[in-house]
């Protein structure tokens, strides 16, 4: 079975990574949570973080992270056994009220750009990719976090010709629209950095492709009924 390890691409290029940030001052969290496009996007930083905080008493903050990986080179018609995302920590924030961080897909209007407007939240799912979200309490700031892929995320890696696989990571009361009482910020490193970047690592079986033979056509072949080819 072989296990290939993808990463996103450095600034605007396919694929891409980047967060979609909202800075409600002096808004509601309905305003925050449900803008239609974000006030500050980038696709260029060395530093990803997801936030959900009150930071001035009814004044909300939140922001999504898109990852995008180039997962053509998996044959089409391959298993997917397993997938894990990582992403490389550095800090992470907690005060009164904290959160937790998960994985889930996402739909931006580009592979090499992040918008505004994929902030959105139409663009982002909420079934969860993982089972276990990890507390920000318990976010490692000097190594990897992990993320196991579901049946659920598994279905959702894409291969063969064209393929992107897309993630979004997103704090879990941000996707049971629950305001914020205190602050929850997660930080670790984009592709953009240049080392212990985000990564996808898939296991995969190859597809199984049949090939019946023609006596007439193979005459060296006399009692192979089909060929198996890996």
């Amino acid at each position: 079975m072989p296990t290939t390890t993808f990463h996103s691409a450095t600034g605007s290029n396919d694929p891409v990574d980047g967060g979609m940030e909202f800075d409600g001052a002096d808004g509601t969290w309905a305003s925050t949570h449900d803008a239609a496009s974000s006030g500050n996007n980038s696709d260029s930083s060395t530093d990803v973080f997801i936030q959900r905080y009150d930071f001035a008493g009814g004044q909300y903050n939140l922001r999504r992270t898109a990852f995008i990986f180039d997962t053509s080179s998996i044959p089409a018609g391959s298993t997917i056994n397993s997938a894990t995302f990582s992403v490389f920590g550095t800090n992470t924030t907690h005060l009164t009220n904290g959160d937790s961080i998960n994985i889930y897909s996402v739909t931006l209007a580009s592979n090499s750009t992040c918008a505004a407007t994929d902030y959105n939240k139409s663009n982002w799912g909420t079934t969860a990719y993982c089972n276990s979200a990890i507390v920000d309490t318990a976010w490692n700031v000097s190594g990897y976090n992990d993320f196991a892929f579901n049946a659920t995320g598994l279905a959702a890696v894409n291969m063969g010709t064209g393929a992107r696989t897309k993630i979004g990571m997103r704090a879990v009361g941000d996707v049971n629209n629950v305001a914020p009482t205190g602050r929850s910020i997660v930080n670790g490193l984009m592709a953009d950095n240049g080392t212990n970047i985000p990564k996808l690592v898939v296991t995969y079986t190859l597809p199984v492709l049949t090939m019946q033979v023609f006596m007439a056509t193979q005459p060296d072949i006399r009692s192979v009924d089909s060929i198996i080819m890996f």
